[in-house]
């Protein structure tokens, strides 16, 4: 099959940056027995079924789920995209209503992943320009009447906002140099924080907020604010972060550009365990997953699923850029255009659907932004547009064509709430 065109258009940035792209799917790892890495753990290679040991128990549900909304980027602090109480449309729906941004002088508008929780819509107003046009010298973090789609509010900040999430007490917004913890009116910022080597990842947990930063020297500091933003710890991993921070029962996960998964315990602020998951040289961006009793990490065309102290209980050759898990499957979607159901418990396949688009250059895929609720999962590829799928069968519901690139989206009760391209949508 053709290679990724997010595979083509990123190979030339990996001499810059630690982000990599999708490779020709089903391409299996390099033959060779595991070896021994210097904390004497193995490293095992991705195999297409459960290694020969006893699996631990892995299916022990999803984690903490928050109460109601979709507060931050993938709903819950295990990073799980899962609304077990939406009701999403399973019909084609129609927009309720539909928010379009004012086009700027120079470059377009793209909105971040629609955060909701008290009656609200938030997200980042980002501006993409080219590399040879000035970047503006404002933009926005936006709040919108979740029922109505007008607009409440906006806060500047200086960067691009990459991420935005909620707390009890205030809005995060994170641009590239400094994290913005913003009253709930918009007004002003009750704290920020710029760490060194700059914000690369944010994660609200109880009674605090994770912060990933890489450094100069390429160590990566994991920062444990309290709810006024003071540092209550940090934590050095020798490497540069690779993936999303994910949290549950008091330890938080990481996946590093060794391919390495780390482990901290946060109620000390202190490095438990550092694993191995495999020698090969092409590195992507990993994705990782948490639950109670188990990390599942995609990177370099495997996902590996680790017990918490970090034994790895399977591994399949399936490549993945967004996850989500309803407590007994893991649904994920590529770069190549497939998505799939794998089971928990030994990663055997429940269902393979294709959706991309191919020609003699490359194939479009997936996007990242997907969310599931009780009986749906909701994701966006180029070919298609939006588009809804039995979380049971793989089976299409349907499809929603638009003239639009990217499409990200959140589900909260019986609305499909979704940043495509330059409009901020709602469906039921």
């Amino acid at each position: 099959m053709p290679p990724s065109r997010r595979r083509l258009l990123e190979l030339g940035a990996l001499s810059m940056t630690a982000l990599g792209g999708c490779s020709g799917l089903g391409d299996p790892p390099p033959d060779g027995t595991p070896t021994e890495t210097p904390d004497g753990t193995e490293t095992p290679d991705p195999t297409a079924t459960p290694t020969d040991e006893v699996a631990p128990e892995l299916v022990c549900g999803t984690g903490p789920l928050p109460d109601a909304g979709w507060p931050l980027s993938e709903r819950s602090v295990g990073r799980t995209n899962y609304a077990p109480d939406g009701d999403g449309p399973t019909e084609k729906p129609s927009a309720e209503w539909s928010v379009t941004a004012t086009p700027p002088e120079r470059g377009e508008v793209r909105f971040t992943r629609p955060i909701v929780a008290d009656g609200r819509i938030y997200v980042g107003r980002n501006v993409a320009v080219g590399t040879s046009v000035p970047k503006p010298d404002k933009q926005y973090l936006q709040a919108y009447d979740a029922a109505t789609g007008d607009r409440l509010w906006e806060y500047a900040i200086a960067g691009t906002p990459q991420s935005v999430a909620t707390t009890d007490e205030a809005v995060l917004v994170a641009d590239r140099s400094t994290l913005h913890a913003v009253e709930s009116g918009g007004e002003s910022a009750r704290w920020t924080h710029e760490p060194d080597g700059g914000v690369d990842d944010v994660l609200p947990i109880p009674d605090g907020v994770l912060v990933a930063s890489t450094r100069a020297d390429s160590d990566d500091t994991v920062v444990a604010l309290l709810s006024d933003g003071e540092v209550e710890w940090d934590v050095t991993v020798d490497a540069w972060l690779d993936s999303s921070l994910g949290w549950t029962d008091g330890r938080a996960y990481l996946a590093t550009n060794d391919a390495e998964l780390v482990a901290i315990d946060t109620d000390e602020g202190e490095q438990l365990w550092t694993r191995n998951l495999h020698d090969r040289e092409d590195r992507n961006p990993a994705t990782l997953l948490v639950t109670p009793c188990a990390v599942f990490v995609a990177v370099d065309e495997a996902l590996y699923a680790a017990d918490r102290d970090g034994e790895v209980a399977w591994s399949v050759n399936k490549s993945f850029r967004d996850l989500a898990t309803d407590g007994e499957y893991i649904y994920g979607v590529d770069g190549d255009g497939y998505a799939r159901s794998l089971s928990i418990e030994d990663g055997e396949e429940d269902w393979e659907e294709f959706r991309g688009a191919v020609n003699e250059r490359y194939t479009d895929g997936f996007f990242d932004g997907l969310a599931i609720d009780d009986e749906t999962l909701y994701a966006g590829t180029l070919e298609d547009g939006l588009l809804a799928i039995s979380t049971d069968s793989g089976d299409v519901r349907w499809v929603l064509e638009r003239d639009l690139d990217g499409v990200s989206v959140s589900v909260v009760d019986d609305t499909l709430y979704a940043a495509w391209g330059n409009r901020l949508l709602a469906f039921e």
